[in-house]
């Protein structure tokens, strides 16, 4: 089978324009629509995603505010209700209409508010490692950030430019985002731009486990209970978004799985990528999955 070369473009939302990358499949799936963490992490992070391309059309785009889309955006671009609005145009502007969502981190947020405001249009959902409440996320973050051997755990209670902070700050990083040594380059650079993006200051706030901005509040943990298609939750046992509560998430799904990758972070689909493509490859491939999706 002769691969056709992927291909980019720009789509014009309400506050800006989001760039895209479309990398061909096989036309007998739904495409999948790789939706970012941060908010404010561009997508070069996930482009290892692409190799889902001899599979089925894989779809990267990078929201308001970030990578090659629109950076100078007013305050009103920056919510997750704008977000959810600019996905939708998307779909439309490419004229999908059959697609499979999977969102990393905040992205899953993202995916399942999608679903909120358009019921029962995606085929499946991936959700990988994801924020689906923020209570939930910040309790978690209080789990995690205790567990830190001293001094780390005593010292990110310290001022954010004290030198035992900073040190701390990263043993977070090292434990629970991701244990490899050095990070892999598309996650520095995403990581550096994430730094200086107003979107995660904005609507997450300064750090991981420190919650200032306007997703206070957030939960789409109702918009599980809704969901007819397969479900399948993804997370490291190391991970930011703890296992113990993706568990409770997929209990809560009609049709959810959840995939522990043992000694993970939350980016194990770096750490693990072979394994992470063969989870996902492996779920499409189950006949009460895959029938589904296909026949939407």
């Amino acid at each position: 089978m002769q691969t056709q070369e992927p291909w980019e473009g720009f789509c014009s939302v309400e506050h800006g324009q989001l760039w895209y990358r479309v990398h061909p499949g096989p036309a007998n799936r739904p495409p999948v629509i790789v939706l970012h963490g941060g908010p404010g992490c561009p997508s070069t992070y996930l482009h290892s995603l692409s190799a889902l391309a001899d599979f089925t059309t894989v779809v990267f785009y990078d929201q308001l505010g970030c990578g090659r889309s629109t950076s100078d955006v007013p305050m009103s671009a920056l919510t997750l209700d704008s977000f959810t609005a600019d996905l939708q145009v998307l779909l439309d502007t490419l004229r999908i209409k059959s697609f499979v969502l999977l969102g990393h981190s905040f992205g899953g947020l993202l995916a399942l508010h999608h679903q909120r405001c358009f019921p029962h249009t995606a085929s499946a959902l991936l959700l990988a490692s994801p924020l689906v409440a923020t209570s939930d996320w910040m309790a978690d973050m209080a789990v995690l950030t205790g567990a830190l051997p001293e001094p780390y755990a005593d010292d990110l209670n310290k001022p954010q430019e004290d030198p035992a902070y900073v040190a701390a700050e990263a043993q977070f990083y090292r434990t629970y985002f991701c244990h490899l040594q050095p990070w892999p380059p598309e996650l520095q650079v995403a990581v550096e731009q994430l730094a200086a993006s107003p979107a995660y200051h904005l609507m997450w706030g300064p750090t991981e486990f420190t919650q200032t901005g306007n997703l206070e509040g957030a939960d789409c943990s109702g918009v599980l209970r809704t969901l007819r298609c397969p479900v399948l939750f993804t997370c490291g046992s190391a991970d930011e978004a703890r296992p113990e509560t993706l568990r409770r998430y997929a209990d809560m799904c009609e049709r959810g799985q959840l995939k522990v990758f043992e000694g993970g972070t939350h980016c194990v689909h770096l750490e693990q990528p072979d394994e992470f493509l063969q989870v996902i490859r492996e779920f499409f491939g189950h006949d009460s999955a895959i029938q589904w999706i296909t026949s939407v």
